[in-house]
């Protein structure tokens, strides 16, 4: 067996979502964790690609709990707006992810929506600390469960 370098490996392909699935992941992601002063944010960083990913390889479960969460999305989204939570521009967005502004303690709660979005929300931000891109714009290694991606030893 040959080794390669990630870096010299294409993008990956999502293949779990649908493609408005996927587009409206893309857009939660970004929202959920922006790039900031300098550092990239769930977009640069792939985060939805890699919850593409993690999704299709984890317990039925957790795919099942992102796709009904990502139709909620699309589906209130339409009804409020006419279009699919990736077109809508941020303020519209707002009262969408209100479930996020409730109790952070109601880890257990029964609302599907709340616990997929508080599910996204640690999972981007979580894909994003540990990515290559994140990684490389830190110029190190860190603790404490951040920057764990692995670089080529040459």
């Amino acid at each position: 067996m040959t080794a390669s370098s990630p870096e010299s490996a294409g993008s990956g392909v999502p293949a779990f979502f649908t493609g408005e699935q996927f587009a409206a992941l893309q857009r939660l992601c970004a929202l959920l964790v922006p790039g900031l002063s300098g550092r990239p944010g769930a977009e640069e960083a792939a985060a939805a690609e890699f919850l593409d990913f993690l999704a299709a390889k984890s317990a039925v479960s957790r795919g099942s709990l992102y796709r009904k969460g990502l139709d909620e999305l699309n589906r209130r989204a339409k009804s409020r707006y006419g279009k699919s939570f990736a077109e809508l521009d941020e303020p519209q967005t707002v009262p969408l992810l209100e479930p996020l502004r409730g109790d952070w303690s109601a880890a257990g709660s029964a609302d599907q929506l709340t616990r997929f979005l508080m599910a996204v929300k640690e999972e981007a931000l979580q894909a994003t600390l540990n990515s290559r891109e994140w990684s490389v714009a830190s110029g190190r290694r860190g603790a404490a469960g951040l920057n764990y991606y692995w670089r080529v030893l040459e």
